[in-house]
């Protein structure tokens, strides 16, 4: 009897599957969320469809067991509690409110809690479950719009996917911290995103005439960086940018050698002396290679002499 209770089917559904329907049925039917469904209607529109109406009315603790119950994946739950808890959780502060979002959702991946702001030995294995549960750049993008850049960007740090994480990072505009996961991925594709990022807040901040402070301050200590961005001057042919980046950045060999070379494309015999005096100055300030430098010092000025003959 026990086994053909087990595979009786009515229509296409088992007599185990619907089972599970009724008892979905019979629990949205309670208070306090009171949805009158019937099985007819719950096949109609889904479990996946009625998980997520359940979440729309802030029900979440019952949603979720729902897909505990059947097998659904509940990251769109979990997801939409946090947002909520977010939104309206005004009397937290950023510090209180990841520990809340953070321990329930180490909870749900059956983890320990994990609170944010936590030092950098935390375990991988535990962010990569949490990250698992939850798409962690959407929930920060919700902190962000909630006004709360300090939680979004400490919610961007347990993102695992490099991509993601940059890129909400890059909203935040927290230029420094993107380029270093960037570099910190060996991506060059990541990298150069970064830069154009850079670049448009650069221009954005203050105007035509860049000082570069904010680029300076982003390619920092950060060798591919700088080499992808040099690479980028030459081949969009800005050279002058990448003038500019060196004199700045107190790298006085490489800002002469750029002149240089921006003094061989120039037609203007005064912008060309204009420029060959800035490479001159490079050269002398050069602390490397100095041999070099003297030498390179001593044509570029027989250079603007000939050009004042001339």
């Amino acid at each position: 009897m026990r086994f053909y209770l087990w595979t009786f089917s009515v229509g296409h559904y088992s007599f185990y599957f619907l089972s599970f329907v009724v008892r979905i049925c019979y629990a949205v039917r309670q208070p306090p969320l009171e949805m009158p469904i019937s099985v007819a209607q719950l096949r109609h529109m889904s479990l996946a469809t009625l998980v997520r109406h359940i979440a729309n009315r802030r029900q979440h603790l019952l949603a979720y067991r729902i897909c505990q119950y059947v097998g659904l994946p509940a990251r769109a739950v979990l997801a939409s509690w946090a947002m909520e808890k977010i939104q309206h959780s005004v009397s937290l502060t950023d510090e209180e409110l990841s520990a809340v979002v953070c321990r329930r959702l180490a909870l749900a991946s059956s983890e320990s809690p994990l609170v944010l702001g936590s030092p950098p030995a935390l375990h991988k294995e535990g962010k990569e479950k949490l990250a698992s549960v939850l798409p962690l750049a959407k929930v920060a993008l919700c902190a962000a719009q909630a006004g709360r850049p300090v939680l979004a960007t400490r919610l961007t740090e347990f993102e695992v996917v490099t991509k993601e994480q940059v890129k909400m990072l890059l909203k935040l505009a927290e230029l420094n911290i993107a380029m270093e996961k960037a570099v910190g991925s060996g991506d060059p594709d990541l990298v150069m995103q970064c830069l154009y990022s850079a670049l448009a807040h650069e221009q954005q901040a203050t105007g035509e005439e860049s000082d570069l402070s904010l680029l300076i301050e982003v390619l920092h200590d950060r060798p591919l960086a700088q080499d992808l961005f040099a690479l980028y001057c030459r081949e969009t042919g800005q050279r002058n940018m990448l003038q500019l980046y060196y004199e700045r950045s107190n790298r006085a060999c490489d800002a002469g050698w750029t002149a240089l070379t921006v003094a061989s494309r120039q037609r203007s015999g005064e912008e060309k002396k204009k420029t060959l005096r800035r490479a001159a100055r490079g050269f002398a300030d050069c602390q490397t290679s100095q041999d070099l430098a003297a030498f390179a010092h001593a044509s570029v000025l027989s250079q603007i002499d000939l050009l004042n003959y001339q």
